[in-house]
């Protein structure tokens, strides 16, 4: 587990799993789990699990390729 926190009765928990892959490759995902708790029972929950990217270069970029966008132009206006 790498992170958590508690919004009420909501937990969120961040974990790592890595490893090496049957093809010799790298396996490297986060996972974050978002738990409905009531009465000490979890009730509901939800799980979101991307790879680890590794290659794309920083955040900025990452966003610029899924939204298309292109990075601001010096002068602080686009076109």
């Amino acid at each position: 587990m790498l992170r958590s926190a508690v919004d009420g009765d909501v937990p969120w928990t961040e974990l790592e799993m890595s490893g090496t892959r049957r093809d010799g490759g790298v396996f490297d995902m986060r996972v974050v789990f978002i738990f409905g708790v009531a009465a000490g029972r979890a009730r509901w929950a939800r799980m979101f699990l991307e790879p680890v990217e590794q290659t794309s270069g920083d955040v900025n970029a990452s966003v610029r390729s899924v939204t298309g966008d292109r990075p601001a132009e010096t002068s602080g206006t686009r076109s």
